[in-house]
């Protein structure tokens, strides 16, 4: 083990000797200490450590200790998480790690992004998140915010809305509307996931909610699952009792008033009542997204996969736009319900199942 410090530094001194203590105590006795304040070698050594193992440029500071060759932790990091990786003798090609933005926290960089972990949590429990590289991300929210577009509750809602729109307004007109109101569902849903998780990351325990909600989305997945087969009532459906009030008062003069306002201010409500019916694809995917913390890539995660979720939308508002009456279709979507929850189950239950095991 090999630990490079600014020996100008205070505090850095009182990390580091706290560091030795800590790993002569466990006996780990092949420690270098190396002050590049003075050591002009020292300094070069850590600029090449820092290039040959693409340590991120955020992650640099005043500490950075090497072990093996090929695990770095940087800055003022856990000492106890340290210790508790060397002597689980990990089988990893390399890892970057530095202390945390927040107290009680640290960070640990893979493929580009950084994961978050609470100071409580082991690396072994903080690294399967990591396990899943850029590109297999990726096709998880591609996929995932697919297959949760092709939903019902969605569909047969979209439906009626272009339905009322019709008897007002030019086929221009119902597209135009039907655009707004598919806008405001995906920034409504776009803000549910942001919200989320600041929310889980906030609570420092991002493990610890990641088993909860594996539990919670393979319950959800299995009812969608066993009612699809046996075309039940046990799949998750948007209740009428807070849908059609707002439909009906919406279909006599909010659209007559302002065509604009009013898809805007629906697609917001539809959405808000809809979530218990489409969330939780969404639930299960911000709760992996969640493990690497709020950052540029995370946003770019949840912005593709609300597009992703209103596609199915867009094809079925171009549809509609042709059709004088969607009565029809929407009674068509209605019943094949028990389709969605073939897909959706089966979905809910492996993301739910990874959340559990990751």
């Amino acid at each position: 083990m090999t630990i490079y410090y600014n020996g100008r530094c205070p505090l850095c001194q009182d990390y580091v000797n706290a560091l030795e203590y800590a790993l002569y105590s466990a006996n780990i006795t092949n420690v270098t200490k190396l002050d590049y304040s003075i050591n002009a070698t020292a300094y070069d050594a850590l600029k090449d450590l820092r290039h040959r193992i693409d340590v991120p440029s955020q992650f640099f500071s005043y500490i950075t200790t090497l072990v093996d060759e090929k695990y770095v932790f940087v800055g003022y990091f856990p000492i106890d998480i340290i210790i508790d990786f060397v002597r689980s003798d990990p089988n990893l090609d390399k890892l970057i790690a530095a202390q945390g933005l927040e107290a009680d926290t640290y960070r640990v960089y893979s493929d580009g992004v950084v994961f978050n972990c609470d100071s409580s949590t082991k690396i072994s429990e903080c690294l399967p998140f990591s396990t899943i590289g850029t590109q297999s991300m990726w096709l998880l929210v591609l996929v995932s915010g697919l297959v949760d577009g092709f939903n019902p509750c969605a569909f047969s809602v979209l439906a009626y809305f272009v339905g009322i729109v019709a008897m007002y307004r030019s086929r221009k007109g119902i597209f135009l509307a039907g655009s707004l109101y598919i806008m405001s569902m995906y920034l409504f849903y776009l803000g549910i996931g942001l919200g989320l998780t600041y929310a889980i990351e906030l609570s420092g325990k991002i493990w610890l909610i990641s088993k909860i909600l594996g539990v919670i989305i393979a319950g959800v997945g299995l009812v969608a699952l066993i009612g699809a087969l046996s075309e039940s009532i046990l799949l998750p459906r948007m209740s009428t009792r807070l849908f059609l009030p707002i439909a009906t008062r919406f279909s006599s003069s909010w659209v007559q008033k302002s065509t604009i306002f009013a898809a805007l201010l629906f697609g917001g409500l539809v959405a808000a009542i809809e979530f218990p019916c489409t969330g939780g694809i969404y639930i299960a995917t911000v709760g992996i997204l969640s493990a690497q913390g709020v950052d540029w890539l995370l946003v770019q995660y949840l912005l593709v996969y609300n597009f992703m979720f209103i596609m199915p939308l867009i094809v079925i508002l171009v549809m509609l736009s042709g059709i004088v009456g969607s009565s029809s279709l929407e009674e068509r979507i209605r019943r094949k319900r028990h389709l969605m929850g073939l897909v959706s189950g089966p979905l809910m239950i492996g993301l739910g199942i990874f959340l559990l095991l990751a």
